[in-house]
């Protein structure tokens, strides 16, 4: 229900960066379907912000390189949105240049949380 929602936030240049990377955390937080990883990846090409092209970047690059074993110790789905980020980070346009000015880290104390 809330997905549509985040989804057009997050694709509306006209929103605030801050307001579009907020609602990109909320949308791994939901660990969505992959179709809307694969719209966030399309997203990551038709912005012009680049603070956001670096937040979706950051966020599946550490999503994608979590270590299976640390995801498998938590109940729930986490270790299927650390498959899916492996499967989206190669399809999401990396930023130019990267200035740690909008970072998004995932860490496996911060996957606790989101599941």
């Amino acid at each position: 229900l809330v997905t549509p929602v985040l989804l057009s936030v997050l694709g509306n240049p006209a929103e605030r960066t801050q307001v579009r990377i907020a609602a990109l955390n909320s949308l791994v937080g939901i660990n969505p379907d992959m179709n809307v990883f694969h719209r966030i990846a399309t997203i990551s090409y038709q912005t012009e912000d680049v603070e956001v092209v670096k937040a979706i970047h950051s966020a599946f690059q550490t999503l994608s390189v979590q270590k299976e074993l640390e995801i498998f110790e938590y109940k729930g789905n986490m270790d299927n949105l650390v498959r899916k980020a492996q499967l989206v980070y190669p399809l999401t346009k990396k930023p130019g240049f990267v200035l740690p000015t909008s970072y998004n880290l995932f860490t496996s104390d911060r996957l606790r949380q989101l599941g």
